[in-house]
């Protein structure tokens, strides 16, 4: 069964919340935690009755920071609705903005489908995801000395990257794509300062900017050897540096979209790995 955590919720909110999400899901009501671990949840709803904004975004991206990147969704709700812009919500990490007053069957409905669990990969996706898995555990593990664990993949169709760092690269050729690996700030500096062999407070945003470059172009440079023989061929571009909270990135049209997290400690990152074949 689904787990869905309710944050800073009304009496009235968790009870009308808790009343629609009983039959598929278990409803654990809590006070905002900046420390609480919310892995364990399909989705999170935060609910707001003041106006400090300031205060609100804050806790939007102290969440998406504790979803390690995983596809928890987080819904913003306040009691009703408002004419204001939306966009600072999405852009530290809200994936939907809905009010209580809203006709409780769109309103149920748009929950529900939050819950649907996401697609498994095919078989003929896991033939050119699994050499990124495995180069992108190699590299890390050989020049950061660090043993990163894949947690899992998930689907999707844009590439608005809310992390602090992605490196990316365009494949092209008979297969073309864009493979991009995120970071959030602080686990960039230990990988870079791992790999340098530096202390972490001697790594600038200079040396983070060059590192991640290097990670990315090394890990699709490893994969696409495996790759060649399963007739994905490709050529790489020279890899680029994207920071900066929220950036989107473009990809080929129709393409498909795989994210796929990676945990180091108690942190995280993420490899988006987007390819298809002409």
């Amino acid at each position: 069964m689904a787990k869905v955590l309710l944050n800073d919720c009304s009496p009235d909110a968790s009870q009308i919340l808790t009343d629609m999400l009983k039959d598929n899901a278990e409803v654990v009501v809590e006070p905002f935690s900046e420390q609480r671990e919310i892995t364990e949840f399909n989705l999170v709803i935060l609910y707001s009755e003041s106006g400090d904004d300031q205060n609100i975004l804050r806790k939007i991206k102290n969440l998406h920071f504790r979803t390690k990147f995983r596809n928890i969704p987080i819904i913003l709700l306040k009691a009703k609705s408002e004419l204001f812009s939306d966009q600072p919500y999405f852009n530290f990490g809200v994936s939907e903005f809905m009010a209580l007053d809203e006709p409780q069957p769109i309103f149920n409905q748009i929950l529900q489908g939050y819950l649907n669990p996401g697609r498994q990969p095919l078989e003929r996706e896991l033939i050119y995801l699994t050499p990124f898995i495995e180069s992108t555990k190699n590299v890390l593990s050989k020049m950061a000395l660090m043993e990163p664990e894949f947690k899992g993949v998930y689907f999707k169709n844009s590439l608005r990257i809310l992390g602090d760092v992605s490196g990316v690269i365009g494949l092209s050729g008979p297969t073309e794509g864009t493979v991009i690996i995120t970071f959030l700030w602080k686990l960039a500096q230990r990988v870079v300062a791992n790999i340098m062999t530096v202390k972490e407070n001697e790594i600038n945003a200079e040396m983070i900017h060059d590192g991640v470059g290097e990670i990315i172009n090394m890990i699709s440079g490893s994969a696409k050897k495996s790759l060649s023989a399963a007739s994905y061929d490709f050529q790489l571009s020279i890899p680029t540096v994207i920071v900066g909270w929220g950036h989107e990135l473009g990809h080929p049209d129709n393409a498909t979209i795989a994210v796929l997290t990676f945990d180091v400690g108690d942190q995280a990152f993420v490899l988006h790995v987007s390819l298809t074949q002409k």
